[in-house]
């Protein structure tokens, strides 16, 4: 087999994955797509208020939207303390050729589960050398717990675009410890990690937190490219800067209602009781009476520690491939573990670090997982 007809081959099979990931991505949203109406869930009146706040905006030539004066009181904000304006943007463009927020909505997030497909497919494919294993995991992850609960339940564009942009994030950090294509590492990294920053606060901070344990297992790698890692700083504050710089000050003139502490509370944004009434007790976790997302940190406690136990009894005796293997499966151990003990009782949030309290409740870390898993 020649050269050129193992390039056709390649491009054909890519094109055959990446149709399939299309469609299938029209399947998780059949419910929504060219709906013509509002889906009634969970804050979906924020988020609407949201989009079409950033459209009146935009209509009175403020070019970096903060205020709709003639919305709902409360209501008249395009961005808040989780979601940046990014998708909103993305909307409002839509918006000028539908003429219809809800297909406008609809179709940016459609778009938004697609693309997780689509970066989904490249990462992994790049990280096992296997299209097979890029088209099986961005399968799992547009049918996975994050995209169809922000998909159905909270209408939540913000977290669809932002959970693309973590995807694209991990991609190019693992370009730059490869040390292959640098220019495109740093590129993608800085594009994800703005992305992130602009679309869902929350994401950002997990990804944060994710990726500094990751640098830390890889800390030989991490110093050898101390310099890329530098560049993606800058370029992810500069592509952001017009938007966390008028945040900030906002936040200090203490004068949007996303800031009030009274409002916060009520709204359980912020709120260490609110998180402290919501963990699960033990016995809930490892003996449940039914099935459903309080089972979530027990099972993938059990299943990291599965894998630990059983890479940790071939470390040393395979070759190097194995031993990175047990590192990273030590990571998912303890993502497994932090994950159980945070939904516990063992947890006071009273104590934890304010900037954690925006997790709203505990359980909502376990909508991340899937992420956590890809690497």
């Amino acid at each position: 087999m020649n050269k050129v007809t193992l390039q056709k081959i390649t491009i054909t099979k890519n094109f055959g994955y990446i149709t399939l990931i299309f469609l299938v991505s029209i399947l998780v949203c059949k419910f929504v797509i060219f709906k013509n109406g509002v889906l009634i869930v969970n804050d979906v009146d924020f988020h609407y208020a949201r989009a079409m706040s950033t459209i009146r905006a935009l209509n009175d030539h403020q070019l970096i939207p903060q205020l709709d004066p003639s919305a709902a009181k409360s209501f008249g904000y395009s961005w808040n303390l989780f979601y940046g304006p990014f998708p909103t943007y993305l909307i409002a463009a839509l918006f000028l050729i539908t003429k219809n927020i809800a297909i406008s909505i609809n179709l940016i997030s459609y778009i938004g589960v697609f693309l997780i497909g689509l970066a989904m497919y490249r990462y992994i494919s790049y990280r096992t050398k296997s299209r097979e294993a890029g088209f099986v995991s961005s399968l799992l992850m547009i049918t996975s717990t994050s995209v169809l609960v922000n998909l159905y339940y909270y209408t939540g564009y913000g977290s669809l675009y932002a959970l693309f942009f973590a995807i694209l994030s991990l991609y190019g950090l693992q370009i730059i410890l490869d040390g292959d294509k640098n220019f495109k590492g740093v590129n993608l990294l800085a594009i994800g990690g703005f992305g992130m920053l602009l679309s869902h606060s929350l994401t950002c901070l997990i990804m944060l937190l994710y990726i500094v344990c990751l640098l830390l297992f890889n800390f030989k790698a991490f110093f050898e490219k101390i310099k890329y890692f530098i560049y993606v700083a800058l370029l992810s504050f500069g592509l952001s800067a017009y938007f966390l710089l008028p945040f900030i000050e906002v936040k200090q003139l203490n004068i949007y209602n996303q800031f009030n502490s009274d409002f916060l509370g009520y709204f359980m944004w912020k709120n260490p009781l609110i998180l402290n009434s919501l963990r699960f007790s033990w016995k809930s976790m490892l003996f449940p009476k039914t099935f459903n997302v309080t089972n979530f940190p027990n099972v993938l406690l059990g299943l990291s520690l599965i894998l630990l136990l059983v890479f940790l009894g071939k470390k040393g005796k395979e070759n190097q491939n194995v031993n990175l293997k047990v590192s990273r499966i030590i990571i998912f151990f303890l993502f497994g573990l932090s994950t159980f003990v945070l939904c516990s009782f063992w947890v006071d949030w009273t104590k934890m670090p304010s900037i954690l309290w925006t997790i709203q409740y505990p359980s909502r870390i376990m909508f991340w997982a899937p992420l956590i898993t890809t690497n």
